[in-house]
């Protein structure tokens, strides 16, 4: 619990109503120089996006092969249907969990790889400076 006996969450929910805080503009070169340091990791960038947009598709099908086990195999009354279909959708599941793994993966890649960039840069100028 944060002070005052507010969860970070609250804390965080109360940031979207200051308006001092939503009202904030971003200063201009802002984007440039961020986009610099996200040049080294496009690729990276690339692949997880790649892997959040299949992520979405494969939680869509869920719903969907979930359809066709009641309507085609337990309306029906077809056990075949129900197990291949139910065999299908665990197959989805453990490659879901493949790409929330892989998606983390690289996410903690990106994420760690900016901060010691970040981190050499600011070491290396305190050096020329001393």
């Amino acid at each position: 619990m944060m002070g005052g006996g507010q969860s970070p969450w609250m804390v965080m929910r109360g940031f979207t109503r200051d308006s001092s805080i939503t009202k904030q503009r971003i200063k201009p070169g802002t984007v440039r120089r961020i986009s610099g340091y996200a040049r080294n990791y496009r690729w990276l960038l690339a692949i997880l996006v790649l892997l959040t947009v299949l992520d979405a598709v494969v939680t869509v099908s869920y719903p969907l092969l979930l359809r066709v086990i009641i309507d085609a195999g337990i309306l029906r009354h077809d056990l075949r249907v129900v197990g291949s279909v139910a065999g299908l959708v665990a197959a989805v599941a453990v490659f879901d969990a493949f790409l929330g793994l892989a998606s983390r993966w690289l996410s903690g890649r990106i994420g760690l790889g900016l901060i010691y960039d970040l981190r050499t840069e600011v070491f290396s100028h305190v050096q020329r400076q001393a």
